[in-house]
């Protein structure tokens, strides 16, 4: 699969159009969850300018590199139980999504220092974007870990069957990225991911999801 400049940008455009409806069809307590298609719209814009920047200034590659990284490790890992225990109506799964929040928020925290204290690379790597910070491979592979459980965990500790499912899709998207892309897992699991965003229009749009 080849990526670029072109498909990030492709990418934001039609997510912003998607994630606009989303928004405008959304109920008060939708509104988290439908605004994640604009938010990986966002994210993909920078992808974009990472790819047109590498090819003039590593010096604006890398700042465009560090906002993606933001959308990554930063946002994510605060949205999404955000986002899942906004429609929540159990009492108890919305107690475990609130602890889900609070590991995101602190890991969101550390992810930041991270991202700008530490040297960050930006990379085209066989038609992809390889991204890379100075850390150990432990101290990768424990961030990792520990950024699974706000972004994917979520999903299913959630009453709807609807968002599990996504879930399990987010995994596989997970899994194949890994295991074909894993020299550029970020960019690739968050463009996955990106696109699967759809879904979330398409859920309200014919709405497949009940929260009322």
């Amino acid at each position: 699969m080849c990526f670029s400049a072109t498909a990030s940008f492709t990418t934001a455009g039609i997510l912003s159009f998607v994630g606009s409806r989303s928004l405008f069809i959304a109920s008060r307590e939708q509104k988290p969850y439908a605004l994640i298609p604009l938010l990986f719209a966002m994210q993909q814009t920078m992808e974009g300018m990472v790819w047109i920047t590498l090819e003039s200034s590593y010096n604006a590659a890398i700042y465009f590199a560090r906002l993606f990284l933001v959308y990554a490790f930063v946002v994510w890992p605060i949205w999404v139980p955000l986002a899942v225990g906004a429609l929540e109506p159990n009492k108890i799964r919305q107690k475990f999504l609130k602890a889900l929040g609070i590991i995101g928020h602190l890991y969101a925290f550390a992810a930041a220092v991270v991202i700008f204290g530490f040297p960050v690379q930006a990379a085209v790597a066989h038609h992809s974007i390889a991204y890379d910070i100075a850390l150990p491979v432990w101290a990768k592979n424990l961030m990792l870990i520990v950024y699974l459980f706000p972004t994917i965990l979520s999903w299913f500790i959630s009453s709807h069957k609807l968002l599990n499912l996504f879930g399990g899709i987010i995994v596989a998207a997970m899994a194949i990225a890994y295991a074909s892309w894993a020299y550029a897992f970020t960019s690739v699991w968050c463009f996955f991911a990106a696109l699967l965003s759809i879904c979330i229009w398409a859920s309200l749009e014919f709405r497949l999801l009940r929260t009322s």
